[in-house]
């Protein structure tokens, strides 16, 4: 079998298409909203830190977010900036997931899946 740069990838838990790829397993929420901030930034875009916060108020506070629980998914609608401007009908869509149990080898629980729209 041949070892690709994707395989590796595969293999070290990152996902997506094209040549922008994203850690999909986390063991916090916060380091997953820093891929997700990250991926934006490969992208070209900005998140809007406005629109995050009211996401996240929306569903408590920044303390609620970490109580998620196993089996349950968590999405978040953000608003994107491109180069400090809105960028209207596009959102950045964050899904997080509680798989209820860790990865074996790096002890994370959390998976993460967003796309552009």
């Amino acid at each position: 079998m041949k070892i690709t740069k994707e395989l590796l990838l595969e293999e070290a838990g990152y996902s997506g298409t094209g040549k922008y790829k994203y850690k999909i397993y986390h063991s916090s929420m916060n380091e997953a909203f820093e891929e997700a901030r990250r991926y934006a930034i490969q992208n070209g875009y900005t998140l809007e830190d406005e629109s995050l916060d009211r996401e996240i108020q929306s569903r408590g506070s920044w303390a609620d977010i970490q109580d998620i629980d196993a089996g349950q998914t968590k999405i978040y609608n953000i608003e994107l900036l491109k180069n400090g401007v809105p960028v209207k009908n596009h959102l950045m869509a964050i899904q997080i997931y509680n798989m209820g149990y860790n990865n074996t080898r790096t002890n994370d629980y959390l998976e993460l899946n967003m796309y552009v729209s």
